[in-house]
């Protein structure tokens, strides 16, 4: 009798204790599993890399259980087979819903970034987009290095001591990457790279998992592109995208109470607070909607508007 291949959740149950629950997989190993919301539907799905050549997606259903996987298939590069490496979930071209991209692990001109862009009409993924990449990319993340509301991708490259970095274009698209040297190593795991701030200086640093070297980390160095109150009076707003809670970083040139108002996309007002500059102050938005809003903070010296993005 031959055993299926399957996949296994485990829930949390009201007790604190967890629930095995199994659903048909194809016959391949598991390279990488991320969790997203990638139907629009306020529910967490899964995605995996498997077998090299796609990616397979589970969506949630409305009682919590998963649907069968559903496969998108990687194109052929230069009549090669596809070799997907590492896989990442987040917002790529700013239309509010969570994108996939993966590494395709090979040489040039056969190393590819690959991006499945969520289409906002159907609870799919749109046909795959094809971007250069320097040699031998595998572990990827998505996130906002800069501060400006725009996510980046940034991948790190086997054996060839780079770390790419990805930015939107003015159209909203993935441009050419930048590439940063890094000490020697053959290859780096499928989560051998991570992002977040690694010195509160409300910038996003990189950290990369070397077995030749140690923990690498790559600080931040770019100027935020949140807007000032005058030239010198810097406002940092991070997270963003944020879940429940914004932080918000004042230059200690902004002595004077900040008036922070929020509004949706039709102008209603939907959040307001006073902030007081001389510290890190925070502001909890967990009970917004998940979408768009403009952040017009009103201080001293000036006005600022910046948007920001409810998960």
């Amino acid at each position: 009798m031959a055993i299926k291949p399957h996949s296994r959740c485990f829930f949390q149950t009201a007790e604190g204790n967890f629930n095995a629950v199994t659903y048909p997989k194809p016959s391949i190993e598991y390279q990488q599993v991320e969790i997203a919301d990638l139907n629009g539907d306020g529910k967490q799905d899964l995605v995996y890399v498997g077998n090299l050549t796609g990616i397979y997606v589970y969506l949630q259903n409305q009682n919590g259980s998963f649907d069968n996987y559903t496969l998108y298939t990687a194109p052929q590069i230069n009549t090669s087979s596809p070799h997907l490496w590492g896989v990442a979930v987040g917002d790529l071209n700013q239309d509010g819903l969570k994108d996939v991209a993966a590494s395709n692990y090979a040489n040039v001109p056969r190393s590819k970034m690959i991006i499945w862009y969520q289409n906002p009409n159907n609870g799919l993924l749109l046909d795959p987009v094809v971007v250069d990449a320097y040699d031998c990319a595998e572990p990827v993340e998505i996130d906002d290095l800069d501060n400006d509301s725009k996510n980046e991708i940034v991948t790190v490259h086997g054996g060839f001591m780079k770390l790419s970095c990805y930015v939107q274009d003015a159209n909203n698209q993935m441009g050419v990457y930048s590439s940063y040297q890094i000490p020697y190593a053959s290859h780096y795991d499928f989560h051998g790279v991570a992002v977040g701030d690694a010195n509160h200086d409300g910038k996003k640093d990189i950290a990369v998992a070397d077995y030749n070297n140690g923990l690498i980390l790559l600080y931040n160095t770019s100027l935020l592109t949140t807007k000032d109150f005058t030239g010198s009076d810097t406002m940092i707003v991070y997270p963003n995208p944020a879940k429940d809670i914004l932080n918000f970083y004042f230059d200690e040139s902004t002595n004077a109470a900040v008036l922070i108002e929020v509004t949706d996309t039709t102008g209603k007002q939907v959040l307001k607070a006073t902030l007081d500059p001389r510290n890190t102050t925070t502001i909890n938005i967990g009970s917004l909607s998940p979408g768009f809003y403009l952040l017009n903070a009103k201080g001293h010296n000036g006005n600022s508007t910046k948007k920001i993005i409810k998960q």
